[in-house]
């Protein structure tokens, strides 16, 4: 029977690799590097064979599976094959030397005395163990010829300023379908490792999940835009817990400097390559330029009402859409986004999360689609509480409905808070819709906006937050 690995074996051997490869810096526990590990001690123990890694810049990814990883694999397995490509040959090589410093190392000889290097085969790019394995670096315009491996890596196998070319990504795709993946010594047994920042909704990655549901992904963005929880694939054990809007690594950045990045970088960059949520831009409706902001709730002067809007889904299932309300302040003369509440529940945890947010912001009336869920909630509500219950039924298709209140966008009057811990997957559906993953948050904006434009009201008075 095969020996089977720990993610706790793999951490003890990482940290004592990072001794080697950064001796004046100190090393920090984070949760996501545990998330990681686990993932590639489980491709060793065969539970995984499709992996992909998506991670925002600067957090170790290239060092822990492009380094580090392959040093322990034959550490424990010298015979084995692995190749290791990237979009850059230079990059490719570095992250060999660097794997060969580890191996080179005194504790790494002293502890593993089975695996060494060949003197006869050891050369930048690639290496022999004396058991014949093998560490190989390549990139994307290199070589791969008659070589075979039992564990493939592609670390980076674009660049990030090439990615909005449709022609690089298909060379990319061809290249990896039809070049990189023929080199596997078993084609269902040998393992396949993606680590990259997204790009593009198209890229590599993009391509890969949308077109086969073998791969298992960890997407770990830098924000978290909901409550996150992660599991060892082993043990269950907790590796990675996250509340919304917390940072993946404090060490990195910190939530004070993420506004200064995104104003540097843009909207586009920040989801794609630090949330791995890349924006669909093709043939979206709104665009960024559109958007007033306001800094704090309290500058925005003469409120008539406060209203909500609600989406609500059936089901709390991984399948089912979520159930979304969006908190909305009406003036004289423009429409504010106070809040958006996003949650998978069920039809109690529906029914309260209503009465607990109307009663929050004190709303003047609540708007419920009247379909699925929404029918018996409307019924139920109105005759349980004596909130402002206002049933809307759809008439036209969402892309229609967005359409009807785009005027809206394009004169000034849409506006959006500076900073907020929704904000950021908010606009990552706003701006990419119709080309976006979900629609929820579409569903209650233009449910709200085109009541707003359609309905006539009584004379109110101002009201303040």
């Amino acid at each position: 029977m095969k020996r089977q690995y720990s993610t706790e074996e793999f951490l003890k051997f990482f940290k004592e690799s990072f001794k080697t490869l950064f001796p004046a810096k100190k090393f920090v526990k984070c949760g996501y590097i545990n998330v990681i590990s686990d993932r590639l001690v489980a491709c060793l123990n065969g539970k995984i064979n499709r992996l992909i890694i998506n991670i925002p810049p600067r957090h170790m990814k290239s060092t822990l599976v492009s380094v580090v990883f392959p040093a322990f694999v034959l550490s424990k397995e010298p015979s084995k094959g692995i190749i290791v490509a990237s979009y850059s040959s230079l990059l490719s090589t570095k992250h060999s030397l660097e794997t060969k410093l580890v191996m080179s190392s005194e504790w790494y000889k002293k502890k593993f005395k089975d695996t060494v290097i060949s003197k006869h085969h050891n050369t930048k790019n690639k290496f022999l163990t004396t058991k014949l394995g093998f560490r190989l670096a390549t990139s994307i315009s290199g070589t791969l010829t008659g070589e075979g491996a039992d564990i493939i890596v592609a670390d980076d196998p674009i660049n990030a300023l090439q990615a909005n070319s449709n022609t690089f990504r298909e060379r990319t795709k061809t290249w990896f379908l039809n070049t990189f993946m023929t080199r596997l010594n078993h084609s269902k047994k040998s393992i396949v490792i993606i680590v990259m920042q997204r790009l593009h909704y198209d890229d590599i990655c993009g391509h890969l999940t949308r077109t086969s549901d073998k791969w298992h992904v960890i997407s770990l963005p830098l924000i978290a835009e909901r409550k996150e929880k992660i599991t060892s694939i082993n043990s269950k054990k907790i590796l990675l817990k996250r509340k919304e809007g917390e940072i993946l690594n404090r060490n990195y950045l910190k939530h004070e400097n993420i506004p200064k990045l995104k104003a540097e970088i843009g909207t586009y960059v920040f989801a794609s390559q630090y949330q791995q949520n890349p924006i669909s831009n093709i043939n979206s409706i709104i665009r960024r330029e559109w958007i007033k902001r306001y800094l704090e709730k309290e500058e925005i002067s003469e409120i008539l009402y406060i209203s909500q809007s609600w989406d609500t889904a059936a089901f709390n299932t991984q399948q089912s859409d979520y159930t979304v309300c969006i908190t909305f302040a009406r003036s004289k003369t423009a429409f504010y986004v106070l809040d958006v509440y996003r949650e998978k529940l069920d039809y109690p945890e529906i029914k309260r999360a209503i009465v607990e947010n109307a009663e929050k912001w004190k709303a003047n009336y609540v708007l419920i689609e009247n379909k699925s869920s929404g029918q018996a909630l409307v019924q139920e509500l109105r005759s349980s509480t004596a909130l402002p219950i206002v049933s809307v039924t759809p008439v036209r298709k969402k892309i229609e409905r967005l359409y009807s209140v785009v005027s809206i966008f394009e004169s000034g009057k849409f506006y959006l808070p500076y900073s907020s811990e929704w904000l950021t997957n908010f606009e990552l559906e706003l701006f990419s819709f119709p080309g976006s993953i979900y629609d929820d948050q579409i569903d209650s904006l233009t449910q709200y906006l085109n009541y707003e434009i359609t309905k006539s009201y009584p004379q109110l008075s101002i009201r303040f937050l």
